[in-house]
């Protein structure tokens, strides 16, 4: 069983591949051949045509992938060994062409999946079904979703219930009420294993993955949702317009300075090592810390950094933010500072132990004086928009920069710290539990898509990039004064949070745990989160009163599911002839091309119209931007 099989036994894989002619998952790489493998120095040659040299590589980049395909049970080459071109083409092409592993498509990208058996004749390739590949990206992105923290910090709380409940039975002698409070804590336990269970990607254990293999509607559209997610960031061909505008580059400058000037500049607050869309810091492992700073003593150089500066400033004093490299600049601020000793050297074992102060003089200056490669990017009004392009393009290996950690990056002030107080609020948490992961600010996310659509509405956009939406809301937003827990805040604030927060309520009253779903074990819909919060948030104190009634709230709730499973075409007309002559419904318009102009009129208007047709009201959706003139 693959599930079962150690490393070694890929090894075994590899000696029988040599000589064999194998075949690239990507049509536009060469195929290659493994010449030689030799155990003892843990390396094999390979071989390709004309375009591609032979070369040597190492055992530890295939384990590296295979460690991660036994841990996850899938994997990106490129990002395993966070490279690309040859560095990844050739153990990919290797690993793919074993009999356990097949080959998806995931996020624009190919990828491998690590099969339970033996499914196809060694050398050859093999890639998912259909029906098995649209399976597996929800399974990942369940996968990905899926707050570990969180879940630990429920399953504990209910844990200790359940110790207190024992305790009281067996010590106590209680009455009946301890055993339904045991029963209950065991009902809790099992629907957190129902929220473990279906984060796990897997197409091996569940018959039902496979048979479950179309949408509610019944519908055969394939998830289309990773795709969506890039275009609205680098933007969509408009099916009535013709490209006219393209990007200019900003202000670019190269910078090379020292590790000596970057541990001052870190000292005197002139690097932001927390700016608003920087993931983490310091989560790089002791291996990783100590090979970079082995790097800088063997005069080895290192990936290039990625600075950014704030345009309101032009001197030399201008404070720096970190875009590319902060697990690099950590490390060497780190390790000056005296936080962490060498371990895992292998080129300088004899430094194995050793701290910044331990090391000898003509070392010590080694570091301070070694000049590191950076670009600095000059942040301007003028030029958001290539820079927003810029930040992504220049993460393109490990763990990207999410699209929010890019306009929180841009657009720093009032609209952020906003989003980030409703995100940490307890009617957002309660209204979305255990779903929203607040690491990649996912949450801020969601937020600011609602709040586009209560500030600017829906029936004027008109953007070919549903990223240039979003980024307007920041900058028109952060004109404003926000002032967490303070009354000196701008009214523009206090009228939008007070709207979301009737919007949070009402829609878990009418929708339930499942608001933002379109089927119960489905991922959340980023579409339905901020279709039913604006929406909701439009609505007049007297309207949420009849809606959230038991029996309004019953015929809303059972009409939206009715719509979604159907398809349905009864409360709107598509603007497009296009959309229209395809027969396309309100399922279409929450699940494709979510970030287009059409798409999105047709949704909030079948939405809205369905409400004041089943609800007998007379809902109108006027957004806060020109129409409230008390902020």
């Amino acid at each position: 069983m693959a599930e079962l099989m150690q490393f070694e036994g890929v090894i075994e894989y590899l000696e029988k591949l040599i000589g064999l002619e194998l075949e690239s998952i990507n049509e536009s790489n060469d195929s290659i051949t493994i010449l030689s493998v030799d155990k003892d120095k843990k390396r094999y040659t390979v071989d390709g045509t004309s375009t591609t040299k032979k070369r040597s590589r190492a055992f530890s980049e295939l384990q590296k992938i295979w460690d991660e395909l036994l841990q996850k049970g899938y994997v990106s080459v490129e990002q395993a060994l966070n490279g690309a071109g040859s560095s990844r083409h050739q153990p990919e092409t290797i690993l793919a062409n074993l009999p356990c592993i097949e080959f998806f498509r995931y996020e624009k990208k190919k990828h491998l999946y690590l099969r339970s058996a033996s499914t196809h004749p060694l050398s050859t390739l093999k890639e998912l079904s259909l029906a098995e590949s649209r399976e597996l990206k929800k399974r990942i992105d369940r996968y990905r979703d899926f707050d570990i923290s969180l879940f630990h910090s429920e399953h504990a709380k209910i844990l200790g219930g359940l110790h207190k409940s024992l305790e009281n039975v067996f010590v106590k002698y209680p009455g009946e009420s301890d055993v339904e409070s045991i029963n209950i804590a065991l009902s809790e336990l099992e629907e957190l294993q129902k929220k473990l269970a279906i984060s796990v990607v897997s197409l091996e254990s569940e018959q039902e993955l496979i048979e479950d293999s179309h949408s509610m509607s019944g519908r055969n559209y394939e998830e289309d949702e990773e795709d969506d997610e890039y275009k609205e960031f680098f933007g969509q061909v408009d099916e009535n317009k013709e490209a006219t505008q393209y990007l200019v580059a900003t202000r670019i400058s190269q910078v090379t300075p020292t590790v000596s000037l970057l541990f001052d500049r870190i000292n005197h607050n002139e690097i932001n090592l927390q700016p608003e869309f920087q993931r983490k810091d310091r989560i790089w492992p002791l291996k990783d810390k100590s090979r970079l700073i082995e790097s800088v003593l063997l005069g080895l150089p290192i990936p290039v950094f990625y600075f950014a500066e704030d345009s309101s400033s032009y001197n030399d004093d201008t404070a720096w933010i970190v875009i590319d490299g902060l697990q690099r600049t950590t490390t060497l601020y780190d390790f000056i500072a005296g936080n962490f000793e060498l371990k895992f050297l292998e080129r300088r074992k004899d430094l194995n132990g050793f701290s910044f102060k331990d090391l000898a003089r003509k070392e010590q200056r080694r570091i301070r004086e070694y000049q590191i490669q950076g670009h600095l990017i000059q942040v301007s009004s003028d030029s958001d928009e290539m820079v927003r392009e810029l930040f992504q393009r220049i993460n393109t290996s490990g763990k990207n920069l999410s699209y929010q950690e890019i306009r929180s990056a841009l657009y720093p002030g009032s609209a952020i710290q906003f989003l980030k107080y409703i995100a940490g609020s307890p009617d957002f948490i309660n209204a979305t539990p255990l779903n929203i992961n607040p690491e990649r600010m996912l949450d801020l996310e969601y937020v600011l898509r609602a709040v586009s659509y209560i500030y600017n509405g829906y029936e004027n956009f008109s953007y070919s990039k549903y990223d240039d939406f979003l980024c307007k809301t920041l900058k028109q937003l952060n004109k404003y004064t926000f002032v967490e827990s303070n009354i000196n805040s701008d009214n523009i604030y206090k009228n939008i949070e007070a709207s979301l927060v009737k919007a949070f309520r009402a829609v878990k009253q009418v929708f339930g745990e499942g608001a933002y779903r379109k089927e119960p074990t489905g991922k959340l819909n980023k579409s339905l989160f901020e279709l039913k919060i604006s929406t909701f948030a439009m609505m007049s104190e007297e309207q949420i009163a009849f809606i959230t009634q038991n029996h309004n709230a019953k015929i809303i709730k059972d009409e939206l599911y009715r719509m979604i499973k159907t398809d349905s075409k009864d409360y709107a007309a598509w603007s497009s002839t296009s959309f229209e002559a395809q027969d396309r419904g309100f399922e279409y318009s929450i699940s494709n091309s979510t970030g287009k102009s059409v798409t999105i009129k047709y949704r909030f208007d079948s939405f809205i119209n369905m409400i004041n047709a089943k609800a007998n009201i007379n809902l109108k959706f006027k957004p806060f931007n020109g129409h409230k003139n008390d902020y």
